[in-house]
This record gives structure tokens, C-alpha cells and sequence, in this order.
């Protein structure tokens, strides 16, 4: 086999594998997605158009809403990180991007039609969980719908962090060739800018205190949402470097891992909310050289 038919049979697995990965396993398809964008960009896109479309079709609607925004969302962050954009511009345009799409296919679907079937689908399953924790409370379908692009936009930084997190494994998996990006963001330094702490704060406030503008709460809490899934992954980088720069073993961090997803999920994210002031990583690397 030629050397280049070998390099495209390995692409085109690439791309099957984050195909089926993205309905299967939802978010952990995302190294693969990431890493097929980060360096076939056509073949990304072509597979993406395909294989949303297909899903479109074969009127799987909310998979297809999912899968597509997080295909938006990796590809144009791959896309804008090529032309030097920094990661933070990056991020919070392929985000946004990726809500745009979701909201778009979303209204295009149901024309805003509270007793189209997918209404029910994305509504249902958030009914149960909201009266489980305020069963006193009535809420109309629309009211809550408002806050569906905070839960859609926190999944697709959920989706962009596992991928930048997990894709050198991928990288190696497949036997591709990392290429290196000055505008590329390094994992163990991820930090939130000054800007954004400011506006989750304000978000914070205005999210339980009653203005005569709805709206205003209404985005206030959108953005509380994206801010706590934000600060819980500065939170697992802080982590991160510790156990690597205090070299705590496989078997141990692994242990410590699991007791984040079983319990201390909100501890990490007021350590990654504290870091701002903090800023733990820069007291650790001052502990490792005094030592």
C-alpha cells in the first residue's frame, strides 16, 4: 500500500471513530473530533456535513442538534487556532458558534411549537430534575427553555476541555504527527481571564436578586451556568499540575479522580474559583524550587 493511501485509510478511520464515538459516548468523542479538525480539516468537515445531515434525516433531531454543535464547536476552534487566533477568542467564539447552531436547528425544527415532539425531549428530563430539587415550584416549558443555551453552551466547554485535555493521546493512538501552535492553549496553564471572573461575579449576584428586568436574571443565570462549568475545569488543571509536580502515582491519582466524580465536585470548582486569587500553581513552583 502506498504511503499516502495508508495515511487516508488512517484519516478516514479517524473519522468513522468520531462518528460513532459522538452518539455513543457523547463528550469523550470529542479528542477525536478535536484531533480530526486539528489536522484534515476537509475531511472534518465533509464528515461533519455527511454525517449530521444523515442524522437530520433519519429524524434523530436532538443528536443530530448535539453532535452538530459540538462538531461547530471543535472545528472552528481548530480552525481559528491555525490563523494564530488566541485560545481565549477562539474559545468563546467556537462556543458561541456552536449555541448559534444548536439554537438555530432547535427553532428551525419546532418554530417555537411547545408540543413538538422535541420540546418533550429536551423539556421532559429537565422537568423531573428541576421538581426533584424544588417540587414546590411550577415552571412553564418556555420559562425554562430560556436557560437551555447556558446547559448547551456549559456541554460544549465540557466537550472543547476533554478534547484539548485527552487529543495528545489520540495523537499517539493514531500515529499522527502533532503539530505545535504558538496560539495553542497548554493544558496545566489553563486560566480564566480577568474579564471573565468580573462577569461571573455579577452573574452570581443577579441570578438570585429580583430586578424589575427579567431578562436580566435570565441571562445572569445562563451565565452562572457556564461560569461554575468553567471554574470547575480551572479547577481539575490547578489539580492537575499539583499531582504532576508533586509526582503522585498513577494508582493514587486515579483514586483521587474518582472521589472528584463521585463527591467533590464543587470542591474543585471553588478551587478553580479561588485560583483566580490564589493562584496556586505559582505558590506550588515556588515550594518545588525552595525544596
Amino acid at each position: 500500500m502506498l504511503p499516502q493511501q495508508a495515511s487516508n485509510k488512517k484519516y478516514f478511520l479517524l473519522a468513522a471513530v468520531s462518528a460513532a464515538m459522538s452518539i455513543i459516548f457523547s463528550v469523550m468523542s470529542a479528542p477525536f473530533i478535536r484531533v480530526l479538525a486539528a489536522t484534515k480539516s476537509k475531511i472534518f468537515w465533509l464528515v461533519g456535513v455527511v454525517f449530521v445531515s444523515s442524522l437530520f434525516f433519519l429524524k434523530m433531531n436532538l443528536v443530530a442538534i448535539y453532535v452538530g454543535a459540538i462538531w461547530m464547536t471543535l472545528g472552528l476552534y481548530s480552525e481559528l487556532e491555525k490563523r494564530g487566533i488566541t485560545w481565549k477568542k477562539s474559545g468563546a467564539l467556537s462556543v458561541l458558534a456552536g449555541v448559534a447552531f444548536g439554537a438555530i436547528s432547535f427553532l428551525a425544527i419546532t418554530k417555537w411549537s411547545v408540543d413538538h415532539e422535541l420540546f418533550k425531549q429536551v423539556i421532559d428530563p429537565l422537568m423531573v430534575s428541576l421538581k426533584q430539587v424544588l417540587p414546590d415550584e411550577n415552571f412553564e416549558t418556555k420559562a425554562v427553555m430560556m436557560f437551555m443555551p447556558g446547559l448547551l453552551a456549559s456541554a460544549l466547554i465540557s466537550a472543547l476541555a476533554v478534547s484539548l485535555v485527552f487529543e495528545a493521546q489520540i495523537f499517539q493512538a493514531f500515529q499522527i504527527k502533532r503539530e505545535r501552535l504558538a496560539s495553542g492553549l497548554k493544558w496545566l496553564e489553563f486560566r480564566l481571564p480577568d474579564t471573565f471572573i468580573w462577569v461571573s461575579l455579577f452573574s452570581f449576584l443577579f441570578s438570585v436578586v429580583e430586578t424589575p428586568f427579567h431578562f436580566l436574571q435570565v441571562i445572569a443565570i445562563n451565565l452562572a451556568v457556564v461560569s461554575i462549568i468553567s471554574f470547575f475545569f480551572q479547577g481539575i488543571s490547578v489539580f492537575e499540575f499539583a499531582m504532576r509536580i508533586f509526582r503522585v502515582g498513577r494508582l493514587t491519582k486515579l483514586l483521587l479522580y474518582l472521589l472528584i466524580i463521585t463527591w467533590a465536585l464543587p470542591v474543585i470548582t471553588i478551587l478553580g474559583f479561588a485560583d483566580y486569587w490564589a493562584d496556586f500553581r505559582r505558590h506550588m513552583r515556588k515550594k518545588v524550587k525552595v525544596s
